[in-house]
């Protein structure tokens, strides 16, 4: 049990480290996913489905980069919250999904994927937030 604990941290931290860098793309990944699911099932064929994800996931970073560099606080705290929200909701995930393989599901997973939670979309807002204007 304690080394089952001791590996499930270890390689939760090694995988924040790579997950922290691209957490920021989750919602754009969520929306891309959901226009292709919605054209496929509209009967609008693969190619299709494909460009509507691509359109969906460029349009709305264009539009997160726009509002980002705005003068106005209100618009940038949305927008961070945003891509903040997601990205938090795919951290608490795959801690979990990594926690499971190596230990039993109780308390202590659902602490520690609520401490990932918090810290993936911390990182996602400063990630955001911290991008280069202009």
């Amino acid at each position: 049990m304690i080394l089952a604990f001791f590996v499930s941290i270890t390689a939760i931290v090694l995988l924040a480290r790579l997950f922290a860098g691209m957490i920021v793309f989750a919602l754009p990944l969520y929306c891309a996913g959901l226009s292709a699911m919605y054209a496929w099932q509209h009967g609008l064929g693969i190619p299709a489905a494909v460009l509507a994800a691509a359109a969906s996931a460029f349009a709305l970073l264009v539009g997160a980069k726009l509002l980002v560099g705005s003068p106005s606080i209100p618009a940038r705290v949305f927008v961070s919250l945003a891509f903040a929200l997601p990205a938090g909701l795919a951290g608490y995930h795959a801690v979990q999904g990594i926690w499971g393989a190596f230990a039993p599901v109780g308390m202590a997973s659902i602490i520690v994927g609520a401490g990932a939670a918090s810290y993936f979309g911390l990182a996602a807002q400063k990630q955001l937030l911290s991008a280069p204007q202009g």
